[in-house]
């Protein structure tokens, strides 16, 4: 019998916030994940760097880290305290069509002003949301690939 379709996830509630960074901008991350849709990103000088921005309240960012390119080096999660979110996640920006597939993860942040340093490599930052959201680690689907191995049991 096969298995009933999956009902696409929860849109996150958005954060909004203030940016600091000079050269970055804010964007909405399109073609990412159905959930990310109502979210407001940043997209900085690539690769990688410093941001700054300010919370009104505490909430979760989260940020796609790009392996490696021909144009910049692999970056990651600075610290042990970031949770993968989305795996083979894609984003439709034509300015970041180079990158492959990319990991999401999430961070928590307190309220105030927040000053992070992403090194030297490739990532974009998908939004902000509320520090209580449950975020449910999943494999995004490859285009015409599934999202999940439940196939192979049926």
């Amino acid at each position: 019998m096969p298995a009933a379709p999956a009902l696409p996830p929860e849109r996150y509630v958005p954060v909004p916030f203030t940016l600091q960074t000079p050269g970055a901008e804010p964007f909405h991350p399109t073609d990412v994940a159905p959930e990310l849709g109502d979210l407001t990103g940043i997209r900085g000088p690539l690769p990688g760097g410093h941001l700054e921005f300010t919370l009104p309240e505490p909430a979760q960012i989260l940020v796609g880290f790009f392996p490696n390119s021909r144009r910049t080096p692999a970056a990651s999660p600075p610290k042990d305290e970031w949770n993968p979110v989305l795996f083979n996640a894609k984003i439709a920006q034509p300015d970041l069509r180079d990158f492959s597939s990319m990991t999401v993860y999430a961070h928590e942040l307190p309220a105030g002003r927040n000053d992070l340093d992403f090194g030297k490599g490739a990532y974009v930052v998908l939004g902000f949301v509320k520090q209580n959201t449950r975020l449910e680690p999943r494999m995004m689907a490859s285009p015409g690939g599934r999202a999940s191995l439940d196939w192979l049991f049926e």
